[in-house]
């Protein structure tokens, strides 16, 4: 009897050694990332922060691409009706040896945690790993209630997506803590369950307590622990200034675009609003102040290139006779027209000529050498970088403002300034994007706006705008002035160039047929236009047909657009969190 009851001992013990063994036995030659020890000191200061230091033991066996782990902690503790803030301060991450180890930081202000990615992305490790994790948690206490204080806490966190196969915390009471005056209870198991069976406790002295797990605890297993104890020994923790108003910080973020627009409005008011000309609008018969096509454009434009300045110019100069324009025909099956143009001046000539004839000269005959060019051969064309040279001949001219023209450029770099934020937010500090991103925006359109309408004309150059408008007038209504077209010669060709300005080729063309007659028409070729072999010059049609074409090969090859105006969850209680292997 005795024997076979030493046998069934024998037995037992062996059967819950091997089966009590396989999970440990598992571990051989893994492949994934675990936990194999987790050992927690928490010491509790009477301001109601706690310094916590971890040291996890981590294995990932012979796993390929594993890099380190990540551990995630809530940066609020949750309880019935409220939610309490507890700031973290992370103080080291090392290794068990004091080596500083890499990590990346990550603020999840959505969710309220912070996580620390430790490893590097471009090493691997393999087998244990040991990672020492300290940090200050501050509020970490409850002191709300009038009968007692409370350490309420989630230990070890319920969001751990790897398995934990030891697990201890031992919990440093401050001096003058008495263990007898304390009561506790504690829950373990998945969210929300409240069972004891995978942990137990015990008081080492008198202000010092021990929690160990009895077996693994598996992904989204905790343990949390609530110790209240007497008033008086732990101090209600006093928020900072910046931790009481944090949550409406981000609402003055948009004190940014409200200051920004008073400050812009008044530089405008001050430096860019331009002088009211209250003339009535009547017609204009000459080219205002004699300004070439480019110069009146760039007026036009606050100083910047417009579309139609560039072929404006080039026609300028070709019904001027400085320049010729010749039709090329197409190589291939689908003929695609180009357009030569040559220089039919030296370079003492041009030298002569108004700034802004000068400059385009320059840049589509460069080196002044070259006589001709194909206009498909001017990708390279940067005239655009001279608009600043014309517009400075109209600050001599005394046709715009320059002090308008330097808080322009101020705001230009205001933008940059707008965008560099925007990208640093979005790249680096994500979490904030949210936050400030709609003031950014605003912030940028006050500061685009604002940039539009700060060059200011002078009053001879709001006498300008208004001989413009004259000038406009007039050609709008050309037929109502034959008697001035038969008496002036060539005036057709003259103002041909700033009907391209205005965007009103056709509508010119239209009203020369009306004031010359078909008889005219029919004749009219001109010296400074060569149509390609084969290709008949008819009529009007043809010239406006021609200048349209050209119009497009000059925007799309050499491009007249200005960038001259610049542009824890926890599983109960406070911390917990959780974290993996990466």
């Amino acid at each position: 009897m005795i024997i076979r009851k030493q046998i069934y001992l024998a037995l037992i013990v062996f059967f819950v050694f091997c089966f009590g063994s396989l999970e440990v036995l598992g571990r051989e030659n893994v492949d994934y990332w675990y936990i194999k020890n987790f050992e927690m000191e928490m010491k509790v200061n009477t301001d109601s922060s706690i310094l916590i230091t971890e040291k996890i033991l981590a294995d990932c066996g012979q796993a390929v691409d594993k890099h380190g782990i990540f551990r995630v902690v809530p940066t609020v503790t949750k309880i019935p009706n409220k939610t309490i803030k507890t700031p973290i301060k992370l103080i080291s991450i090392m290794d068990f040896d004091g080596k500083s180890l890499k990590y990346k930081t990550i603020k999840d202000s959505m969710h309220d945690t912070i996580t620390w990615q430790i490893g590097d992305a471009n090493v691997n490790v393999s087998g244990e790993n040991g990672y020492q994790i300290t940090y200050l948690t501050k509020n970490a206490l409850l002191t709300d209630n009038p009968d007692f204080d409370e350490l309420y806490r989630n230990l070890n966190g319920n969001f751990w997506d790897i398995p934990t196969d030891n697990f201890k915390v031992r919990i440093i009471f401050p001096e003058g803590f008495k263990k007898d005056n304390s009561h506790i209870s504690y829950y373990t198991g998945y969210l929300g369950d409240e069972n004891q069976d995978l942990a137990k406790y015990e008081w080492i002295t008198d202000n010092v307590l021990e929690f160990t797990s009895l077996g693994i605890l598996e992904p989204g297993e905790g343990i949390t622990a609530s110790v209240s104890f007497p008033k008086g020994l732990i101090q209600k923790y006093q928020s900072t200034f910046f931790e009481k108003y944090a949550d409406y910080f981000p609402y003055l973020i948009f004190l940014l675009p409200l200051i920004l627009l008073i400050i812009c409005f008044r530089l405008w008011s001050k430096y860019g609003r331009d002088i009211a000309w209250r003339k009535v609008v009547i017609a204009e018969f000459d080219i205002p102040f004699d300004l070439n096509p480019i110069e009146m454009g760039v007026f036009l434009n606050n100083g910047n290139l417009g579309k139609n300045i560039i072929p404006a110019g080039i026609v300028s100069l070709a019904v001027r006779k400085i320049i010729t324009i010749e039709e090329v025909p197409g190589q291939f099956i689908i003929k695609y027209r180009d357009w030569k143009l040559k220089l039919l001046i030296d370079k003492e000539e041009v030298e002569k000529l108004a700034l802004p004839e000068k400059l385009l000269i320059k840049e589509i005959f460069s080196p002044l050498s070259k006589k001709e060019v194909l206009i498909s051969d001017l990708k390279h064309f940067k005239f655009n970088e001279k608009a600043s040279q014309i517009k400075d001949q109209l600050v001599k001219d005394g046709f715009m403002d320059k002090k308008a023209f330097s808080y322009q450029g101020l705001m230009g770099g205001g933008i940059a300034l707008v965008v560099v934020a925007f990208f640093l937010s979005a790249f680096i500090f994500r979490d904030l994007l949210i936050q400030i991103y709609p003031a950014l925006i605003i912030s940028f359109f006050i500061l685009i706006l604002f940039n539009i309408l700060m060059p200011k004309r002078t009053e001879k150059g709001a006498e300008l705008a208004w001989k413009i408008s004259g000038f406009k007038l007039y050609m709008n209504v050309a037929e109502k002035y034959r008697q001035r077209f038969y008496e002036q010669e060539n005036i057709f060709e003259k103002l041909l160039p700033y009907a391209i300005l205005f965007g009103m080729t056709k509508q010119w063309i239209n009203k020369m047929k009306i004031i010359y007659g078909q008889e005219y028409v029919n004749s009219y070729h001109p010296v400074w236009f060569v149509m390609a072999a084969g290709s008949n010059f008819n009529s009007f049609d043809s010239l406006n047909s021609a200048i349209s074409n050209i119009s497009t090969s000059i925007s799309s090859s050499v491009g007249s657009r200005s960038g001259a105006s610049g542009g824890g969850f926890s599983g109960g209680g406070g911390g917990g969190g959780g974290g993996g292997g990466w």
